[in-house]
């Protein structure tokens, strides 16, 4: 063997080992964008449910409470999740989910709560930002699966590398 050899065997291990931290940190940042998304998404809920539905007899309040309970859970599971692993991010994904639900449920009542609606601005206002992020956590939520699948494709040549 080469004297050469050993030294290019280390130098292919080490340009691997860089790469495999660099995609750690791009998958990092693109798990931290898809909280943010979802964090922002509870916020936009719990002031949308904080409006004076009140006025309005055909929303069921105990559905609102139920609604901001959710909310408020869902902000706290994502400030909480730290580790990415698939039971706790499914969990994550099956709140939004419910939330988004029960959401819809609440605002599609009956035609005698379109008169609220075109009374209130602000609640149009939030309502738009709170289908800009479902569109906002379906993006990112798709940037962060395709870039795991790039992150176990990219693993194979030495076996996974665990980050820190």
């Amino acid at each position: 063997m080469k004297p050469s050899t050993p030294i290019f065997i280390l130098l292919i291990f080490l340009a691997q080992l860089g790469f495999g931290q660099t995609a750690d940190s791009i998958l990092n940042g693109s798990w931290l964008k898809l909280k943010a998304a979802l964090q922002w998404k509870s916020g936009i809920v719990a002031d949308l449910l904080k409006q004076n539905f009140t006025k309005s007899p055909k929303i069921d309040k105990t559905q609102i409470g139920v609604a901001q309970n959710m909310a408020l859970e869902l902000y706290k599971r994502v400030d909480t999740l730290q580790t990415r692993d698939k039971f706790s991010i499914s969990g994550v994904y099956a709140l939004n989910t419910s939330l988004a639900t029960l959401v819809g449920d609440i605002f599609n009542a009956p035609k005698k709560t379109r008169r609220f609606w075109r009374r209130n601005d602000e609640a149009l206002q939030l309502m738009s930002q709170l289908e800009a992020c479902e569109n906002r956590i379906a993006v990112a939520r798709g940037q962060y699966n395709e870039l795991c699948n790039q992150y176990k494709m990219t693993d194979l040549f030495f076996g996974p590398f665990e980050p820190e």
